[in-house]
C-alpha cells in the first residue's frame, strides 16, 4: 500500500514546484511592468524637448491660442464680437531616442483697439511639436474678433482647428476638436444685444478642456469691447474693453 502512495505524492510534488514556478513568473513578470518608467511633461512656453532613451512613441495634448477681441466702433454704435478659442488635439506620434523636439506653443492674438473706427482682434499662434523641420501634430489658433460690417453684425472669431497624424504600421493617429466660436455683437442705435442703454460686446470661445485638465482661461477667446450708447444726451462712449486672448498650451506623456 506505501509503495502505490509515493509516487503519486512525488507526481503532487512536481506537478506543485511547476505551478509555483509558473506562478513567480507571472509575479516577476506583472511586478516589472508595474514598475516602468512613466514621465509627463507641461508646457505653457516655447521650448525645447528631449526624448528619453528607449522611448518611440509619445502622447501630446496640445491646446492652441485664443483670438483677440474686437474693439467697439463710437461712430456707428459698433461693439465688438468675441476672438475664437484655440483648437485641441489629442495625437500620438512616432518618435526615436534621445531625438531632439521643438515645441511651439501659441501666443494669444492682441485685442482690437476701439475708437470712430475700431478694428478687429487679432487671431491666436498654433501650438505644435516638430522634429526638424517636419510638424508631427499641430493645434490651430483661433481667430481674431470683428468689428460691425454695414449691416451692423459683427461675427465671432471662428474657433481654432488642428493636425493630427496619420496611422501608420509603427503607431501614429489622433483626434481633434475645435475651439469654441466667439460670441457675435449686434450695433447699430437698435443694437440687440443690451438693454436701451448699452449694446454687449461678444463673449470670447470657449476651448476644449479635456476633463478639467487644461489649466484656466488658457488657448481661451478675448471678449469683444461693448458700448454705453448714451442716447440721446452724447456719442456712445466704450463700456468694456476688448481682451487679448490667452496662450496654448502642451502636455507629453510617454512611457518604456
Amino acid at each position: 500500500m506505501p509503495h502505490t502512495l509515493i509516487p503519486h505524492r512525488r507526481g503532487r510534488r512536481a506537478a506543485c514546484a511547476t505551478v509555483l514556478v509558473l506562478a513567480c513568473g507571472t509575479v516577476a513578470a506583472q511586478t516589472g511592468s508595474a514598475h516602468a518608467t512613466t514621465g509627463v511633461r507641461e508646457f505653457d512656453a516655447s521650448t525645447t524637448f528631449t526624448v528619453s532613451a528607449g522611448v518611440t512613441g509619445l502622447v501630446v495634448d496640445a491646446w492652441g491660442a485664443g483670438g483677440g477681441g474686437a474693439g467697439a466702433s463710437t461712430g456707428a454704435y459698433g461693439p465688438g464680437s468675441g476672438g475664437g478659442a484655440g483648437g485641441y488635439v489629442h495625437a500620438a506620434v512616432t518618435v526615436k531616442p534621445l531625438q531632439q523636439l521643438t515645441i511651439t506653443i501659441g501666443t494669444g492674438g492682441a485685442a482690437g483697439t476701439s475708437g470712430a473706427t475700431g478694428t478687429d482682434g487679432a487671431p491666436g499662434g498654433a501650438t505644435t511639436l516638430s522634429a526638424d523641420t517636419a510638424v508631427l501634430t499641430s493645434a490651430g489658433g483661433g481667430g481674431g474678433g470683428r468689428v460691425p460690417d454695414a449691416n451692423g453684425l459683427a461675427l465671432g472669431g471662428a474657433g481654432g482647428t488642428g493636425t493630427v497624424p496619420g496611422d501608420t504600421a509603427a503607431g501614429g493617429g489622433g483626434y481633434l476638436r475645435a475651439g469654441g466660436n466667439g460670441q457675435p455683437a449686434f450695433g447699430g442705435v437698435g443694437c440687440t444685444l443690451g438693454s436701451g442703454d448699452y449694446c454687449l460686446g461678444g463673449a470670447g470661445g470657449r476651448p476644449f478642456t479635456l476633463g478639467g485638465i487644461l489649466p484656466p482661461e488658457e488657448a481661451a477667446g478675448g471678449n469683444g469691447a461693448g458700448l454705453n450708447k448714451n442716447i440721446p444726451t452724447g456719442p456712445p462712449t466704450l463700456s468694456s474693453p476688448s481682451t487679448s486672448d490667452t496662450v496654448g498650451h502642451m502636455i507629453i506623456q510617454w512611457s518604456l
